[in-house]
């Protein structure tokens, strides 16, 4: 009995010791994926022509210095200045999805494509999932509350991917489309990878 109860306590040492790695490596690139969406802004603007003022991830100014300044309702806020046209405006507005939903589709078939294991495997399935950064930003565009996220922000403040689009041409329903549909795609093929990659008991005669 003894034996047993040690084998069980290491055992779950093991677990919430795995469990404790993976959550730190999918709360860093969670992190750097607000910083990617942020950073799109930002760079879009400076090829434009502009400079960018301000960068805040999670609470914490990066640019132009470090410095705690948490906003409420935002995981991530940019600040830029410069004169632009009515479309290279739409285009910095855009960026910010076009970084995480490009980090997305490079990486879903890197972690498709092989039975990747430990650290590999929790960061590629995590910049897999980059795409929920876009999701989210464009549900409110169908009437549902995301204030659990946002806050109090209006739609127009919280979906800038999808008025940015409009403001390029895109039919609203075809960017909607396009994001829903690559989600259901993507959320798809990684549980269909997930479940076939599931730990199995092996029967015994």
């Amino acid at each position: 009995m003894a034996e047993n109860n040690r084998h069980l306590i290491q055992r779950a040492r093991r677990i919430l010791r795995r469990l404790a790695i993976v959550a730190a490596i999918a709360g860093g690139l969670f992190a750097l994926g607000t910083l990617a969406h942020e950073a799109g802004h930002g760079l879009a603007a400076i090829a434009f022509g502009g400079r960018l003022v301000r960068l805040n991830v999670l609470g914490l100014q990066l640019y132009p210095s470090p410095a705690w300044d948490f906003q409420p309702g935002y995981f991530g806020r940019t600040w830029w200045r410069g004169e632009f046209t009515p479309a290279q405006s739409a285009w910095i507005s855009l960026s910010g999805n076009v970084a995480t939903m490009s980090i997305s589709i490079i990486s879903l078939p890197l972690y498709l494509c092989r039975r990747w294991r430990g650290a590999a495997h929790t960061t590629l399935l995590t910049l897999s999932l980059y795409f929920l950064d876009t999701l989210a930003h464009t549900l409110p565009t169908f009437g549902l509350p995301m204030f659990l996220l946002f806050g109090n922000r209006s739609v127009e403040r919280i979906s800038e991917g999808y008025l940015a689009a409009a403001a390029l041409g895109a039919p609203g329903w075809a960017f909607q489309a396009a994001i829903v549909g690559y989600a259901l795609l993507a959320a798809a093929l990684i549980g269909h990878k997930l479940w076939s990659e599931r730990p199995r008991k092996h029967s015994q005669c």
